[in-house]
C-alpha cells in the first residue's frame, strides 16, 4: 500500500500545480462589450422683446423712430421671429377719442432684411433663423416706425403686439 502511495503522491502534487497556476492570475482572461448611450433633449422655444416709444410726436411726423429694443431667442431652438398687432389700430385713453389705424399710420418694424409693415391682419416675419444663445448671436436689435396722420387728436396712444417664435422653417402663425 505504501507503494501506492508513493505513486499517488507526486500524481496529487502534480495535480494540484496545474490547478493553482490555471486558476491564477491570467491577464488574457478578460472580455469587453461597449455601450451606446442616448438621450433626447426637449425642444423650447422661447422669447423675449423689450418694451419701446416713439415719445412725444407732432401731428404729421413721417418716418419717426421709436427707441430700440432687442428681441431675444431664449429657447434652444434656432427660431423665425413673427410679430402681429393685437388690433387695427393705436387707441387713445380718455379723454381722447380718436384712433391712429395701423394702415394710415405707417407702422413699420425694421426686420432683418429692411422694413416690415405691422397689421393685424397677419403676422409678418421680422427675424429668419434667429440663434440660440449656445449657437451664435441671440439677441436682435430693432426699433419701430410710425407716420403720425395730420390731423391726430393729441393724446397718449398705444397698441399691443404679439411677437411669435416658431423652429426655423416650420410654417408661419
Amino acid at each position: 500500500m505504501n507503494q501506492k502511495l508513493v505513486g499517488i503522491i507526486p500524481l496529487i502534487a502534480a495535480m494540484m500545480f496545474v490547478a493553482v497556476f490555471a486558476v491564477g492570475d491570467n491577464p488574457a482572461a478578460a472580455a469587453t462589450d461597449s455601450q451606446t448611450a442616448t438621450v433626447t433633449v426637449n425642444q423650447n422655444i422661447a422669447l423675449t422683446v423689450g418694451n419701446t416709444a416713439f415719445g412725444a410726436l407732432n401731428p404729421g411726423a413721417t418716418g419717426a423712430s421709436s427707441s430700440n429694443f432687442d428681441i431675444a431667442n431664449t429657447g434652444n431652438v434656432k427660431s423665425d421671429i413673427y410679430v402681429k398687432a393685437d388690433t387695427s389700430a393705436f387707441t387713445s385713453t380718455a379723454p381722447v377719442t380718436d384712433t391712429i389705424g395701423i394702415d394710415e399710420a405707417n407702422y413699420e418694424i425694421v426686420g432683418q432684411s429692411g422694413n416690415v409693415a405691422i397689421s393685424a391682419a397677419a403676422a409678418a416675419k421680422v427675424y429668419d433663423n434667429l440663434a440660440t444663445a449656445r449657437t451664435g448671436t441671440n439677441v436682435f436689435t430693432t426699433h419701430q416706425l410710425i407716420d403720425i396722420p395730420a390731423g391726430a387728436e393729441d393724446g397718449d396712444y398705444s397698441i399691443s403686439l404679439t411677437y411669435t417664435a416658431v423652429k426655423h422653417g416650420a410654417t408661419a402663425p
